[in-house]
């Protein structure tokens, strides 16, 4: 049976959801978007209940937030796994000047924090703020990696249903092709009340994913191209990196807050080595090095449970990753969580044989979605293009170790615009490198290897930058 809204499709809609721009101002916002990020806010803006759904790395954050403010959807709730929580708080606080932006953790409802006009929250805890959160009346909420929400009887499912029901703007954002299971878009599209339009959630799963009434998997999923157009016509914007990155520069970086684990233990490290005394002062530099890298390795150690949970986040929407670690036991700890998920390594150890056997499976294998790298290791030599993206899990000291690293997809054979995620720990040695290294970068040639010759200066920067942060 051919779902009744089939009749009536909408064409305006289903041309503006490949839209690359759109003539709309918002005013207000604390950042400029882009073209086809208007064109998201727009087709947004008709339509409130609405997917996001563009390829990974075209900003749906910006454009959720945009369309929020753009609505007037305050108060706001914000619903994304835990490792994302800091990214939004931040992303919010930069489009949205002025909101007071918060972020709930632990199971304790806390009714003060509720009151924010806009409220971060992640899935884990959802059911355990259910009540205190549908108090606020939200206005609009926002769905993170909306697949999270794709058990329809899950306790996260169940009170989304729930949160939603005075909520005007619903977006749920994902960057899953719609190919690669489509009864992942049957919950949020009950949650967003949209699932009647394709003739009910039975019919759903019936007609596009193979399902039989009963509930069983009995065949494949079927009518794809009409269920796009249905989706582009009722609640579903999406763009390619090959359609709306050619105004992109070729190489970008981006900064993700990663929470850590042993916040204690790393602020008595910190301490230590940022200590004011005689005997510091006169460490020398290979001292002071070794002291700056086990501060180094304390923040990555305590930030491996958010990392591996933001990997399997990303490489969900179908993306291949190159994921660099500094430390052995940080580069070793995270293939071991990654390693059900089809994930390759390169460490130093590896022989030539392993190596390159690493190598080809990740280029040649759609199942190897991650390969982890020693970054001293693997930052020369490997063409690994099969991935557009870059991550690190510790950064190197200089600008030419991470951009060598960076450099093994963006090179030759490379068709996709490059992005080098940093997964970075606010308020630790991070901050502190990061910011050191982007200085250093900016005198250095970008035609040359980008080594800084003296790196003394570098570690005793690194030292005076923990002790002015501490105060």
């Amino acid at each position: 049976m051919t779902p009744p809204a089939l009749m009536e499709l909408d064409s305006d809609n289903i041309k503006a959801s490949y839209a690359q721009d759109a003539a709309i101002t918002i005013r207000g916002l604390g950042g400029e978007l882009r073209p086809f990020q208007r064109a998201g806010v727009a087709y947004a803006l008709r339509t409130e209940r609405t997917f996001i759904a563009d390829e990974p790395g075209l900003g749906k954050t910006c454009q959720a937030l945009a369309t929020i403010h753009a609505s007037n959807a305050y108060p706001a709730l914000v619903v994304s796994p835990a490792s994302l929580k800091l990214n939004w708080q931040r992303e919010a606080q930069r489009w949205l000047p002025g909101a007071k932006v918060t972020v709930l953790s632990g199971v304790r409802p806390d009714y003060h924090q509720y009151k924010a006009d806009v409220v971060v929250c992640n899935y884990d805890i959802l059911a355990a703020h259910q009540r205190g959160l549908a108090q606020r009346g939200f206005r609009g909420i926002v769905f993170d990696e909306a697949h999270n929400l794709k058990g329809r009887a899950t306790q996260r499912a169940t009170a989304a249903r729930a949160l939603v029901k005075r909520a005007r703007v619903r977006l749920p954002l994902t960057g899953t092709p719609i190919l690669n299971g489509p009864e992942e878009f049957a919950s949020p599209l009950e949650i967003i009340e949209r699932i009647d339009e394709f003739g009910g959630y039975a019919q759903f799963l019936g007609r596009y994913c193979g399902y039989s009434l009963a509930g069983q998997k009995v065949g494949p999923p079927a009518y794809l191209d009409e269920l796009n157009r249905l989706l582009r016509s009722r609640c579903y914007v999406r763009r390619r990196k090959a359609d709306v990155l050619k105004d992109l520069p070729p190489k970008t970086r981006a900064v993700v807050p990663i929470s850590i684990t042993n916040r204690r233990d790393y602020e008595e490290a910190e301490r230590s080595l940022a200590a004011e005394d005689d005997q510091r002062r006169g460490l020398r530099e290979a001292q002071q090095r070794a002291e700056a890298d086990r501060l180094k390795g304390l923040v990555a150690l305590g930030k491996i449970p958010a990392i591996v949970e933001w990997v399997k986040d990303f490489i969900h929407n179908g993306e291949k990753l190159v994921l660099f670690a500094y430390h052995k036991a940080v580069q070793h700890r995270l293939y071991q969580a990654l390693a059900g998920s089809g994930a390759v390594h390169i460490f130093a150890e590896d022989d030539a044989v392993a190596r390159q056997s690493a190598v080809d499976r990740f280029q040649r294998e759609p199942k190897c979605k991650v390969i982890v790298c020693s970054l001293m290791a693997a930052n020369a030599g490997l063409t690994l293009t099969a991935a557009s993206n870059v991550a690190f899990a510790e950064m190197g000291w200089t600008p030419g170790i991470m951009d060598q690293a960076t450099d093994r997809v963006h090179r030759i054979g490379q068709v996709w615009p490059v992005t080098a995620w940093y997964l970075l720990a606010p308020g630790t040695v991070d901050d502190d490198i990061y910011e050191l290294i982007e200085r250093k970068r900016r005198i250095v040639d970008a035609a040359t290897d980008g080594q800084v010759a003296d790196q003394t200066p570098l570690l005793r920067e690194l030292i005076d930058a923990m002790r002015r942060r501490r105060g």
